[in-house]
């Protein structure tokens, strides 16, 4: 658990301090390179970056998606540690369901589909 918590606290701190549209080491999205179109993904560190200032704003513009399951993500967080509680087993089960998880993959795909018109470059 030490582990986990400083390699996380090391991942944070390098999406901190460095801006990832500004240094080369951070990876690029290979759909982007090899088609010139945004996947879902493309930019999420960017957004991290802008969040870890306090940029929600800037975050939104760069990948509304990321933002928006942001805190759906720490819900999958705490039902993972805390999946054994009586309350958190009926949740892990929910939530790690095959329904959501289409759900959350049909989400993914129709977001990236749509931010590749102009009606998304128009409204973002």
């Amino acid at each position: 658990m030490v582990a986990v918590l400083g390699l996380l606290s090391l991942f944070v701190a390098v999406y901190y301090y460095f801006d990832p549209s500004e240094k080369s080491f951070f990876p690029s999205c290979p759909l982007k390179t090899l088609t010139g179109y945004d996947c879902a993904g493309c930019g999420v560190q960017r957004a991290l970056h802008a969040i870890l200032h306090g940029n929600w704003r800037a975050a939104w513009a760069l990948n509304p998606l990321f933002v928006l399951l942001l805190p759906v993500s720490l819900f999958y967080l705490i039902i993972i540690i805390f999946r054994k509680h009586p309350v958190m087993r009926n949740w892990y089960g929910i939530f790690f369901g095959r329904a959501i998880t289409f759900v959350l993959i049909v989400i993914i795909l129709v977001f990236s589909l749509f931010r590749n018109t102009a009606v998304y470059q128009a409204i973002f």
